[in-house]
């Protein structure tokens, strides 16, 4: 049992707390050594680049595709080796920059974080997001490649 005097009730805050609040997390953010780094932000402005161009791909090229993917292939050593796994609408396709905006955001996040206490930590966080972006743009020019049967 807890004693009376203890008991706490859940506090409310009103909705000027709450921009008071936003605000600071905002200047938090901007005073954030991240945004000076140069490196860093090369880094980003890179994964950003790849992923908007990999829309602006798929996007392009939506005209053309079939109406129907071939989106996953059966993996190395397996009996259905090159055989398709998984068949989805062209505009499916769309999933594999949208994995890739994720990945950025949530690095993006972290290494904002991060990069006040351990910068080479936040850098490898931004290289990683770079390498993501890489490996879905070479698997997205793939999958349309092969939806040409080339």
């Amino acid at each position: 049992m807890v004693h009376p005097g203890l008991r706490r009730e859940p506090q409310r805050i009103g909705w000027l707390s709450r921009w008071r609040l936003l605000r600071q997390i905002g200047d938090v953010v901007r005073a954030s050594p991240s945004w000076s780094d140069r490196v860093w932000l090369g880094l980003l402005a890179t994964a950003v680049a790849a992923n908007l161009g990999l829309y602006a791909v798929i996007w392009l090229s939506l005209p053309t595709l079939p109406a129907f993917l071939p989106l996953r292939y059966g993996p190395e050593g397996v009996r259905t080796v090159g055989a398709v796994i998984e068949i989805g609408a062209r505009s499916d396709l769309f999933r594999v920059p949208a994995i890739g905006s994720a990945v950025l955001l949530t690095n993006l996040a972290a290494s904002v974080v991060i990069h006040r206490r351990e910068r080479l930590a936040a850098l490898l966080l931004q290289a990683g997001a770079v390498v993501v972006q890489g490996m879905l743009v070479i698997a997205a020019l793939q999958i349309i490649r092969l939806a040409f049967g080339e």
